[in-house]
């Protein structure tokens, strides 16, 4: 049968492309090429409706059969109804796991995923370690930041005492001056007038003293307190270095943490860590519930297997309408309306086809047309098409 349709099909085309290549530049309608192209026009029309008609038909006794499916499905003896609800509502159940832990919000980046992925097992020392040494680290700086504040302190200290030493010789200068005109002046007194200048020498004198002890004591303190912030300044300053030192090697430490895992601070490490944890686990209960869910799948299809059904696997995604009623009436109408259509459509396409070859039998008719290469396309073309009722008019012309 499918090697006679094939070769009535090639001898069609190749009647069609012989007869219509010498009918592209016809105008007159009288003209019998004219109405040879037009009857084949028609015949052409006529096998493609019919091809059409044949899927519908096809497409319609399978909707058919599925809805023949749901019913038998809805009239199930109680085990086997059992069996298959209890299947179909932990595939459902699985189904519905399976899509909200995919539409879960994912808080971390995929390349951060993979990072601490490669480096699971270190994160955890990681963050503990990047905590002490961020603590670390900020000790360091304020006793650095304490030690130079200590260290400047001394240095402006040091330097006023270079200044008050500086000031010093300028002092004593001006002490000689002072007591040497003094006594200058009480000797010119004793030469030039009676007066006793004893008590006046002796004021000079003990003035004398009292300020040369005032200005030792004080250059002694100047040269004390100077030696006391050298003696400071060298026991800070390597203080300061190796705490610049530590603080600098604790720095590097930190930033090769930070640049290895992309982050900026401990904290930073460990939210992404946590967020690293609750993705994985998630990604986990997917991979189970998949796995879950292809062993449910075959023991439900197993089960819906033995129902003898024209087609089990369309119910892996319906099979939420085997425990709903109202999902399976949903399903049932939608079928019923696809079938109607289809049938409303092979009524359409089976009318069309009637028509047309009622107009080819008029139209040789009223042209008295009946050449037997364009009667031998029609004869075949009825024989494809299983338009029977039309054979004895074929033979009679």
């Amino acid at each position: 049968m499918f090697h006679f349709k094939k070769k009535k099909n090639v001898d069609l085309e190749t009647a069609f492309k012989n007869t219509i290549s010498e009918l592209q530049s016809l105008d007159d309608w009288e003209d019998p090429k004219k109405l040879e192209k037009y009857i084949l026009d028609s015949c052409e029309e006529i096998v493609s409706n019919t091809k059409e008609i044949q899927n519908e038909r096809k497409e319609y006794n399978v909707v058919d059969k599925y809805l023949k499916d749901a019913e038998k499905l809805e009239n199930l003896d109680e085990e086997s109804s059992r069996n298959v609800k209890n299947l179909a509502r932990r595939v459902s159940e699985l189904d519905r796991d399976r899509i909200k832990i995919g539409n879960r919000q994912v808080r971390i980046a995929e390349k951060d995923y993979n990072l601490i992925e490669e480096n699971e097992d270190d994160v955890i020392r990681s963050v503990k370690r990047l905590k002490e040494n961020e603590a670390y680290q900020n000790r360091i700086e304020k006793d650095m930041q304490k030690l130079e504040a200590e260290k400047n302190a001394i240095e402006i200290d040091r330097d006023n005492l270079k200044h008050a030493e500086k000031n010093a010789g300028i002092i004593a200068a001006l002490l000689f001056i002072i007591f040497g005109s003094a006594l200058i002046l009480i000797f010119m007194m004793r030469i030039f007038t009676d007066h006793d200048i004893s008590w006046a020498l002796l004021l000079v004198l003990l003035a004398l003293a009292f300020s040369l002890a005032a200005f030792v004591m004080w250059t002694s303190s100047i040269k004390r307190r100077k030696r006391s912030c050298i003696t400071y300044l060298n026991k800070i300053i390597p203080i300061l270095n190796s705490r610049r030192m530590k603080y600098a090697n604790i720095t590097n430490a930190v930033n090769f943490t930070y640049n290895k895992f992309g982050v900026k601070s401990a904290r930073e490490l460990e939210y992404l860590f946590n967020n690293y944890q609750d993705e994985k686990k998630a990604r986990d209960n997917y991979r189970q519930t998949n796995a879950e869910m292809e062993d449910t799948l075959q023991l439900f299809m197993k089960e819906l297997h033995k129902l003898s059904l024209f087609d089990s696997s369309i119910w892996e995604n319906q099979a939420k309408a085997l425990i709903n009623e109202d999902e399976m009436i949903e399903v049932k109408n939608r079928l019923s309306s696809r079938k109607a259509l289809i049938r409303d459509q092979i009524r359409a396409n089976t009318e069309s086809v009637k028509l047309e070859r009622d107009e080819i039998d008029r139209i040789m008719q009223e042209h008295n047309f009946y050449v037997p290469e364009i009667l031998e396309i029609i004869n075949s073309v009825d024989r494809l098409c299983g338009l029977n009722q039309y054979k004895r008019t074929a033979k009679k012309l």
